[in-house]
């Protein structure tokens, strides 16, 4: 069975101020992440554009823990991306050195790609104390899901993802160590505590991101009954004899499973359920020719 995976990875730093990544993707329909972290001690508005066109939205606000900040912004691409180059850009130069992580999460709901829990994108943040660990805990309301988590530590010391999670980038951005990891989890999570190891300096700052995107699910197709020549009870039966028809509209149905339940009520005789992807129409209008009505 087909799940939610990731689908090419990248990262980036620059001194100060403007920074950007070439993002390669293999697969279409995907949701592009980009996390971006900084050290600045005044106030900047970040902007994030590609290449490719891609329309991006910030999924948070900046993050702040003092001068250590982060924010994330997302865009779906519905084609493969070939060293696309994504830029995060300053309103002005920042006080110290900036860094990008960017990724594709591919096989995703891209029509409402996150989980609907009201407590992500999560964040977190400690100073202050010597550590060896730190984590976020993350709640989820649906599954399957991608969930993914980004840390940014000072000073920068080589981190661990914790047992499960797979690293997407990791890299020392001079200022700061900047991570991001991932899990995909078949059931919805309370309190899972996405977390990183690392050495034992004492940490002045320590900021943990968190979030989670769904795989594509039948419940997530808006499904709508028609029919011709039968008596439709409702979007999950009929009575009588005819075609019925059931249409959804969807960005990608690759590898996507169509299961229609045709359980309780009345008995029903012969059925012939078939899945068919076509260009966007209603059936109840006149089918164009060559169209089979019975599909």
């Amino acid at each position: 069975m087909t799940v939610v995976t990731l689908n090419g990875h990248v990262s980036a730093t620059a001194a100060a101020g403007t920074v950007a990544a070439n993002l390669t993707t293999t697969l279409t329909y995907d949701e592009i992440v980009a996390i971006v972290a900084w050290k600045d001690t005044g106030t900047r508005t970040l902007t994030i554009a590609d290449v490719a066109g891609l329309v991006w939205t910030a999924r948070s606000p900046v993050k702040a823990n003092g001068a250590y900040k982060m924010q994330e912004f997302v865009a779906p691409s519905a084609a493969t991306l070939g060293a696309d180059t994504i830029t995060a850009t300053f309103s002005g130069a920042t006080s110290g050195h900036t860094a990008l992580i960017a990724f594709g999460v591919n096989y995703v709901n891209n029509a409402t790609p996150f989980d609907t829990n009201g407590g992500l994108p999560g964040w977190t943040y400690t100073s202050g104390a010597a550590m060896t660990t730190t984590g976020i805990q993350t709640s989820t309301d649906l599954s399957p899901e991608f969930l993914f988590g980004a840390i940014m530590l000072t000073p920068s010391e080589a981190t661990t993802s914790g047992t499960g999670f797979t690293v997407i980038e990791s890299m020392d951005a001079t200022d700061f160590r900047f991570a991001a990891e991932y899990v995909v989890k078949t059931t919805p999570q309370l309190d899972l505590l996405m977390y990183w190891t690392f050495g034992s300096e004492a940490a002045t700052a320590v900021e943990t991101l968190s979030d989670s995107i769904q795989q594509l699910g039948a419940s997530a197709f808006p499904w709508t009954v028609t029919y011709e020549g039968a008596k439709v009870i409702s979007t999950t039966g009929e009575v009588g004899e005819g075609v019925a028809h059931w249409y959804a509209p969807v960005v990608s149905t690759t590898g996507q499973d169509v299961t229609m339940d045709m359980s309780g009520g009345a008995a029903l005789g012969n059925r012939v359920v078939e899945a068919k992807r076509g260009a966007a129409k209603d059936p109840r209008t006149t089918p164009a020719s060559g169209d089979n009505e019975n599909d």
